[in-house]
């Protein structure tokens, strides 16, 4: 593991390889702390997914899910995605926090999600 250094005087960037000792020493983060950056990637996601066909949000994206109108579909179809997409969530949290899973990267946890169909 890395930690780079930026001298404010020189401008210089530096990487500095960290020994063991100070990785042992990084803090473990709390359940709550899991919760809350798993849950914000994947809500994050889930909003840009909904912008990226045309939705100003994803409650907008599902807005339409209920009654019969052209975007029904696609909406029953955000939906769907919105709950599988957080049932998965919550079954990665429960592990990193059991300890049985370690704690994914952001792209490892995007990369993860259920497919919208």
């Amino acid at each position: 593991m890395n930690r780079i250094e930026y001298n404010v005087t020189t401008g210089e960037l530096k990487t500095i390889q960290l020994t063991q000792a100070e990785i042992d020493a990084l803090p473990v983060p709390t359940a709550q702390e899991i919760k809350q950056a798993l849950e914000q990637s994947v809500q994050d996601n889930m909003e840009e997914a909904a912008k990226s066909v045309g939705y100003d949000s994803l409650l907008s994206a599902c807005s339409y899910a209920a009654v019969p109108n052209p975007f029904q579909a696609e909406s029953q179809s955000f939906l769907k995605w919105r709950a599988d997409c957080w049932t998965y969530c919550y079954q990665v949290q429960a592990a990193v926090v059991a300890g049985t899973q370690p704690m994914p990267t952001k792209e490892q946890l995007i990369a993860g999600l259920p497919v919208r169909v």
